[in-house]
């Protein structure tokens, strides 16, 4: 399991939470969700293109705990992979998860290593 399952894995957690979520917020996790198929068909960017569409920048707390997400799913996305940069977009997911008194999935090995 890499990255791109891990983004999933937390898009679900985030679906399942009793949180008030906008449609947006809602489409977005979806997105969130498919992230594993579209690394599978080797297109990330459109992934990410699809996100920016529909991600908002309000400054609610659902808002700041879907930016963390997408913060920790594009950490790698168009530079080479710096394990650093990922463990901090990391340290901040499970940040806001604490916040909303979500469980943080664990990470199996290597999870945060590849896509």
């Amino acid at each position: 399991m890499g990255i791109a399952h891990t983004v999933s894995t937390l898009a679900d957690v985030v679906l399942t939470a009793s949180l008030p979520l906008t449609a947006d917020h809602q489409l977005v996790l979806h997105l969130f969700r498919l992230m594993p198929q579209y690394l599978k068909y080797g297109d990330l960017s459109c992934w990410d293109r699809a996100c920016m569409e529909v991600i908002g920048d309000d400054v609610s707390p659902q808002e700041q705990l879907i930016w963390s997400i997408f913060d920790f799913a594009r950490t790698n996305l168009y530079t080479a992979h710096n394990a650093d940069y990922t463990q901090d977009a990391w340290n901040d997911v499970l940040t806001e998860f604490d916040k909303h008194g979500l469980p943080a999935p664990p990470l199996l090995p290597g999870a945060l290593d590849d896509w």
